[in-house]
This record gives C-alpha cells, structure tokens and sequence, in this order.
C-alpha cells in the first residue's frame, strides 16, 4: 500500500492526475485502512469541486483517524457545505478546530463562520470570520472576507426602531 501510495504522489507531482488516482486505488485495494490514499483522493477531488467525492474520502479517513487530520475535517466540512448539509458541515468544522490546536488550518474558522452565516447564527460567525483574519491576515480572500464580516456585523447589530411621540 506505501508503495502505491507513494507512487501516486510521484504522479500528481508530476501533473499525472489520472495515474495518481489510479496508483492511490491500488493502494486502498491493498490496504483500505491506509489513511493518505484518501487525504490525496479528498485534495484532488476539491481542486475539482468534486464535492460528494471529497465528502466520501474525508468521512472514510476521519472515521479511521478523526484526531490527526484536521486539514480533512475542513475539506469533509467545505464538502459539507457545497452540497448543502449545514449541520453536517458546522459539526465537521468544529471537529477540525478542536482538533487543530495550533491553527495550522485557519481556513477552518472562515468555513465555520460562512456555515454560520447561513444558519443566520450572526454573532458567533463574525467572531469566527475575525478568527480568520487575525490567522491568515494575508490570506488571498482577506478582502472578501473582510466584506463578509461587515455585512455580517450590520446584521448581527441590535435594531434600533425609532419610537413614536406620545400623545397626552
């Protein structure tokens, strides 16, 4: 399984993306308690948006290892998302940040606040949107999210209702 395992890394990192996928299967056959097959699979069927895809490979290596791969629980989470199961992908995004001490994966913060958006839960995802921002303040989507989290912070803003004069 090592051995495919690492042949198929040979090949992605030669742009052969086909014959990686293929040397990762050979490596699940022979082994399908081998957890990296199933990290690379879940990274090359995001780059590809391939969402239910990413979900599967994710859920079979977190179910085999849920503590050392929090960058899967921010894939499985993202994947979660984009087929619209908002609990699932809330609960995958907490996961991962419980398990990612050092916030090596600051992403994880950002896919739980827009989770949260969603959920109309407003507070908790600005505090997680800023999460992101301190984390990654160079991040390639910092202005973006930087928007997210204004629009977030004006809904999450207590209403003020102009009151009426009272008659004598």
């Amino acid at each position: 399984a090592a051995a495919w395992f690492h042949l198929g890394f040979t090949k992605q990192e030669q742009s052969n993306i086909g014959g990686a996928r293929e040397s990762y299967a050979k490596a699940l056959e022979a082994d399908p308690r081998y957890v990296s097959p199933y990290q690379e699979l879940a990274f090359l069927d995001a780059r590809e948006q391939k969402w239910p895809e990413v979900a599967e490979n994710t859920d079979r290596l977190l179910n085999l290892n849920p503590v050392d791969f929090p960058d899967a629980w921010m894939y499985n989470a993202m994947a979660k998302f984009q087929m619209q199961h908002f609990d699932a992908a809330e609960k995958s995004a907490r996961q991962g940040l419980s398990n990612d001490p050092n916030h090596r994966y600051p992403m994880l913060s950002q896919i739980l606040g827009v989770i949260l958006v969603q959920k109309h839960e407003y507070p908790e995802a600005a505090q997680h949107m800023r999460n992101y921002l301190r984390l990654a303040p160079d991040a390639s989507d910092a202005t973006l999210v930087k928007k997210q989290l204004e629009e977030v912070e004006r809904r999450s803003a207590p209403q003020v209702t102009a009151k009426a004069p009272e008659q004598h």
